[in-house]
């Protein structure tokens, strides 16, 4: 039978002991020497349009949990402390507390909360490692309250009985953990599977840590379907266009061959693929896992050996993080589709996006709770400051 108080104790004791040795000084004590307080300062300076929508409170707890990870994950720099005269001055349970810690790596967690057995106390399962442990968060308790998430991101510790979370509680509802590939290749493309990820996390955790930028996005659906954007490029030698009009509107410009689904090519699965022959790859892309499953068994079905997964699966908030992070554009559809696109005016393709757009939040217009405004407006080809004038005017219409 585990006894939750007791672990409870253990953990505000451990609480009360980070403030103190690590928070009230540690921190300074090791941002006050010039080579931190620069390679602090270039990160900052890297990063800086990403931190200028944060409050300066989050910013110093990003900055605080970056810093912690510098001492206490794998760089071990606490031990350059432990024989430092100054850090031994510490009150003896203080310093206990760092030597503790200094045996017992902290690390990056990307979690899912398996079950919630006790108030304030989670089992979660690492996707990084697959192992499962218990951990004790009251602000991911809180958090609960509006709904579980569904991936988590936070630094924690081992106190002996238990893991902590340390820093900025990082919890989403639209995050997946194909998203987490997404954006690793976006930081580093030479990422290729869990253990890449965890090595670029403990070397460069700072863009992870912005994932807070896009924590509170909500999940997007239109028509009972989760907007997720899918891709991917195979090798194909060649195809048979006769076996193909059976399932698939088939339109060709130049060399380049377009399928559209007969029943799943519009709004919101967008399901398509191109042939290439010149480069002998067939390219797919769908904007929902139902329209990527349907048009790679179509094509299968039309005589095209494919693999069934796609190379990426990443969600609408993912996307907008993912940009916001890296601090630059990033294309996910094929560039082959601008050339099928018909000759209309700048009118109608405009008001074909707006209605797009009110598709998708019409849920939301009648629930009166905001959507992802941002990445509905993504996934409808606006720009967000439209989105946003668009959202005003309807949402008030139905007060």
């Amino acid at each position: 039978m585990i006894d939750y108080q007791k672990i409870k104790l253990k953990c505000a004791e451990d609480t009360e002991l980070s403030i103190r040795a690590l928070d009230k000084y540690l921190l300074h004590y090791h941002l006050d020497k010039t080579p931190n307080r620069v390679s602090l300062q270039v990160i900052l300076s890297t990063y800086w349009r990403q931190l200028v929508d944060l409050e300066s409170q989050s910013v110093d707890l990003l900055v605080a949990e970056f810093t912690a990870h510098q001492l206490f994950g794998q760089k071990h720099l606490i031990q350059e402390y432990l024989k430092d005269p100054e850090i031994l001055k510490l009150p003896d349970a203080e310093y206990q507390y760092l030597e503790w810690h200094a045996k017992h790596t902290w690390r990056f967690s990307f979690a899912v909360i398996q079950d919630n057995p006790e108030p304030g106390f989670f089992n979660m399962l690492d996707l990084l490692t697959n192992e499962s442990y218990l951990l004790y968060s009251p602000g991911l308790q809180k958090i609960c309250k509006t709904g579980v998430p569904r991936l988590c991101f936070n630094l924690i510790s081992f106190n002996g009985l238990c893991w902590q979370t340390y820093g900025v509680v990082i919890c989403s509802r639209a995050y997946t953990w194909d998203d987490i590939f997404f954006l690793s290749e976006c930081i580093n493309p030479e990422i290729e599977d869990e253990e890449d990820i965890a090595q670029e996390i403990e070397s460069n955790c700072f863009p992870f840590l912005l994932l807070v930028l896009g924590m509170n996005s909500p999940i997007v659906t239109s028509q009972g379907c989760e907007i997720i954007f899918c891709g991917a490029t195979d090798y194909c030698q060649s195809i048979n266009l006769d076996q193909l009009h059976a399932k698939f509107i088939v339109a060709t410009k130049g060399r380049i061959v377009q399928m559209k689904s007969h029943e799943m090519s519009e709004f919101p699965h967008d399901a398509v693929a191109y042939f290439d022959p010149k480069k002998k790859e067939i390219i797919r892309n769908a904007s929902t896992l139902e329209g990527f499953e349907f048009l790679t068994e179509s094509l299968r079905e039309s005589g095209i050996e494919l693999e069934t997964g796609a190379d990426y699966y990443v969600t609408p908030a993912m996307y907008n993080a993912a940009e916001k992070i890296i601090d630059r554009k990033i294309s996910i559809t094929s560039e082959y589709g601008i050339l099928f696109i018909k000759p209309a005016s700048k009118e109608d393709e405009l008001t074909k996006r707006v209605n797009k757009f009110v598709q998708m939040i019409l849920p939301n217009i009648n629930s009166r709770e905001k959507p992802d405004i941002e990445g509905i407006s993504f996934a409808a080809g606006l720009d967000s400051n439209l989105g946003e004038e668009l959202w005003e005017k309807f949402s008030n219409y139905s007060k």
